[in-house]
C-alpha cells in the first residue's frame, strides 16, 4: 500500500482514536481531516499514547485554584488574603491541643485563647494581714492556670472586677501573683505605704456604710518571656482592719430586696507577642 493510500486511510478516521505513539516520522498533509492536519487537535480524540514534556511550554498558563485540593502547607507561598474563610484551613489544621501548630503564625495583639473565672458565692477575709485567694478553695476562685502558650513571647492580658463589702474601719487590699507566689504587678515603694495591684484604702471608722458595695476593678498587660504553662492568682487581705469584709455580699448581708449579692470575676487573654 503506498504512503498516499496510508494517509488518506488516516482522514477517514477522522483524528479518531489515533494513537499518538504511532506517530514516528514524517508530515501530515494538511488535507487530512477531523484534526486540520492534527493542528488544534481535541484532547479528548487521544485515547492512548503519551504526550512528550517538550510539548508542554516551560511555564503553564494561570489558572484558577479553585478545584486544587490536599495542598500541604509546607508548599503554599504568599499572602493569604485577609477575610479568606478557609485561611486557617490552608496553613494547616487546628485541633484541640495544637495550637503550637508551627505552620500557624499568629499576627502580634491577636488573641489566642480566653480564660475566665466567675465567682458568684461569698468570702468572708478577716482581721488578720495574711493574703486569701479570693474565693478560697472553690471551684470557681478566682485563680486561673493557663495552657502552655504557642511561644516564650505570649503576653497575657489580665481583668479584674472584684464587689466588696465597705465595712468600716479596714483596710482593703489586693494583689496578683503568678505560680510562685512573685508578684505579677503592684505600686512602687513608697515609705510604709501598702504595695498592691487594687488598694480600696482605708474607711475612718463610723464613716463607711455597712450596706453598700464597693467595685474594685483592675487591668494589666504581663510579659512572663517563659515558654512554660502560666498561673494567675488573686488574693486579698485586711492589713490593719479591726472588722472583717466579704467578697459579693454587703457587712451585714440583711435577708431583705434593699441587701445585694453581687459577682466577681477575673479573665485573662493570651496575646500574640
Amino acid at each position: 500500500m503506498s504512503r498516499a493510500r496510508d494517509n488518506a486511510n488516516l482522514g477517514t478516521q477522522a483524528g479518531s482514536g489515533l494513537d499518538a505513539s504511532d506517530i514516528t516520522s514524517g508530515a501530515l498533509p494538511v488535507g487530512v481531516t477531523g484534526g486540520s492536519g492534527l493542528n488544534a487537535l481535541s484532547a479528548s480524540n487521544l485515547s492512548a499514547g503519551t504526550v512528550p514534556d517538550a510539548r508542554f511550554p516551560a511555564t503553564l498558563p494561570a489558572a484558577s485554584g479553585t478545584n486544587l485540593t490536599a495542598l500541604p502547607a509546607d508548599e503554599l507561598s504568599g499572602t493569604i488574603t485577609s477575610g479568606t474563610q478557609d485561611a486557617i484551613t490552608r496553613l494547616g489544621t487546628v485541633t484541640a491541643g495544637n495550637l503550637s501548630n508551627t505552620a500557624i503564625v499568629y499576627p502580634a495583639g491577636h488573641i489566642i485563647k480566653l480564660y475566665s473565672k466567675t465567682y458568684t458565692s461569698t468570702h468572708q477575709v478577716g482581721v488578720s494581714s495574711n493574703w486569701t485567694t479570693v474565693g478560697l478553695a472553690t471551684t470557681n476562685n478566682l485563680d486561673i492556670t493557663m495552657d502552655t502558650p504557642v511561644s516564650s513571647s505570649s503576653k497575657y492580658f489580665i481583668q479584674v472586677n472584684l464587689l466588696v463589702s465597705d465595712s468600716p474601719s479596714n483596710t482593703l487590699d489586693f494583689r496578683l501573683i503568678d505560680g510562685s507566689s512573685n508578684h505579677i504587678i503592684r505600686g512602687d515603694t513608697a515609705g510604709s505605704r501598702n504595695r498592691s495591684f487594687i488598694g480600696l484604702g482605708h474607711q475612718s471608722t463610723g464613716n463607711g456604710s455597712n450596706y453598700h458595695l464597693r467595685n474594685g476593678v483592675g487591668s494589666y498587660l504581663w510579659s512572663p518571656g517563659s515558654a512554660s504553662a502560666q498561673q494567675i492568682i488573686l488574693q486579698g487581705t485586711n492589713h490593719s482592719g479591726t472588722q472583717a469584709f466579704y467578697i459579693n455580699r454587703s457587712n451585714t448581708d440583711n435577708d431583705a430586696d434593699w441587701i445585694s449579692r453581687s459577682v466577681s470575676t477575673m479573665t485573662v487573654m493570651e496575646i500574640a507577642g
